[in-house]
C-alpha cells in the first residue's frame, strides 16, 4: 500500500498495518479528558462581577463552570467586599457545589500608603465570617485611602480564629514589627523581625 492515502483530495499519510495511532486525540476526547482532569480541583481565588475594578465573571456562569468541571467546591473572593455572597451561596448550594466564602483584601502599608499589601482570606467557620465582616466594615468606615478600604495589620493581633490566609503573603504584612537592638560594633540603624503565619490554622489544601 502506498504511504499516502489513495483517496482523492487526501494528503494524510495512511497508517501501515500494525502502526500506532496518532498521539493527538479527537477534539471531543480531548475536551472530555480536560474536564475529567479538573475533577477534584477547587478554585480558591475568584473575582466576580462584584469586583468592580478587576472582575467581570457572572456568579451564575462561575457556578455553572464549576459544575461542568466537576468541582466539589468553589470560593468567591471578590476584592474588598462580600456584596455577592448571598447570590453566590444560593446559586452554589442549588447546583450542589460547596460554597467557600472569602475575600481579597488590602492591608495598609503605613510607610507607603499608595503601595498596600494584598492578602487572601477564606472563612473556615461562622466565627471567621463574622470576623471578616467586622474588619471590612471597619475598613470602609474608618480606614480608606483614595477610596480603597484597607485592613490594618494590628487588627490581626485581635485573633484570626476561623480564617485561613493565603500562604503566599509576606508575614511582614500582618505581623507587628519588633525593633531589634543593634549588636556591638554594628550599625545602629533599626531592623525588624517577623514571624511566619502558622500553617496549623489552615486547612490541608491551603498548606
Amino acid at each position: 500500500m502506498s504511504a499516502l492515502d489513495s483517496r482523492p483530495g487526501s494528503a494524510v499519510a495512511a497508517e501501515p498495518s500494525g502502526a500506532i495511532a496518532a498521539p493527538f486525540p479527537a477534539p471531543g476526547k480531548l475536551k472530555r479528558s480536560v474536564s475529567e482532569s479538573l475533577a477534584g480541583f477547587v478554585h480558591l481565588r475568584l473575582h466576580s462581577e462584584y469586583s468592580i475594578v478587576d472582575g467581570m465573571v457572572r456568579i451564575d456562569d462561575a457556578v455553572a463552570a464549576a459544575v461542568a468541571d466537576k468541582m466539589p467546591a468553589v470560593a468567591l473572593t471578590d476584592l474588598s467586599n462580600v456584596f455577592g455572597l448571598v447570590k453566590f451561596y444560593t446559586a452554589a448550594r442549588k447546583a450542589g457545589v460547596k460554597p467557600i466564602v472569602g475575600c481579597d483584601v488590602w492591608i495598609t502599608h503605613e510607610s507607603e500608603r499608595d503601595a498596600p499589601h494584598r492578602l487572601l482570606l477564606l472563612c473556615q467557620s461562622r466565627e471567621g465570617y463574622l470576623k471578616l465582616a467586622e474588619w471590612l466594615t471597619r475598613a470602609y468606615r474608618g480606614n480608606q485611602h483614595r477610596g480603597r478600604a484597607e485592613l490594618k495589620r494590628e487588627w490581626f493581633a485581635e485573633g484570626t480564629s476561623g480564617l485561613a490566609m493565603s500562604a503566599t503573603v509576606s508575614a511582614r504584612a500582618i505581623t507587628p514589627v519588633r525593633p531589634r537592638l543593634p549588636e556591638p560594633g554594628r550599625s545602629s540603624s533599626p531592623t525588624v523581625t517577623t514571624s511566619r503565619c502558622s500553617a496549623r490554622a489552615m486547612p490541608t489544601t491551603m498548606r
